[in-house]
């Protein structure tokens, strides 16, 4: 019995420490990764537009050529 909450507590201090050491060194991923989640149960596409040394990122409905004006 000691041995098996020696693991489950090994493992939480696994999953705890992997968490901590991903939103520190890598928080653009996690916000990548949550609007993209975001915006695929949306139904929508991520699009962009170069405007001389800047660029704009928006959303589109995928479904938006299909829609009558």
């Amino acid at each position: 019995m000691k041995k098996a909450f020696k693991i489950l507590f090994l493992a939480v201090v696994l999953l705890v420490a992997i968490a901590t050491t991903t939103f520190y060194f890598f928080p653009q991923k996690i916000i990548q990764l949550t609007n993209w989640s975001f915006a695929n149960s949306a139904n929508l596409e991520k699009k962009s537009i170069v405007l001389a040394t800047c660029t704009i990122h928006y959303y589109l409905s995928k479904n938006w050529d299909k829609k009558k004006l």
